[in-house]
């Protein structure tokens, strides 16, 4: 049996995920709880000495699957997703270099 590839989430599909999350309707505190729940907190105290709040940087390679089936869990407060302007978005605004 061949060894499965190992696929690596980036600090940015974090960043994005977190962020569709909040323009969905989770609170920031919502989305901070999750954060500081799989974040490494040695890895946060070398980055910041401990200063202000973990990041999604700070959540090791083996905690970002479970991370992210745990912030697509949280359920948007009512009322607070953000409006859109019925804004239409082409794929080439999506994904640029995807688009030939």
């Amino acid at each position: 049996m061949a060894a499965r590839p190992v696929q690596t989430i980036t600090d940015d599909l974090l960043d994005i995920s977190v962020r569709i999350r909040r323009e969905a309707g989770v609170s920031h505190a919502q989305t901070q709880a999750v954060i500081d729940q799989f974040a490494s907190s040695a890895k946060w105290q070398e980055r910041t000495g401990g200063i202000g709040f973990p990041l999604v940087e700070d959540i090791p390679q083996e905690n970002r699957g479970p991370f992210m089936a745990a912030l697509a869990a949280l359920a948007p407060n009512p009322g607070t997703a953000r409006q859109s302007d019925d804004r239409r978005l082409s794929v080439t605004e999506i994904w640029p270099s995807r688009v030939a």
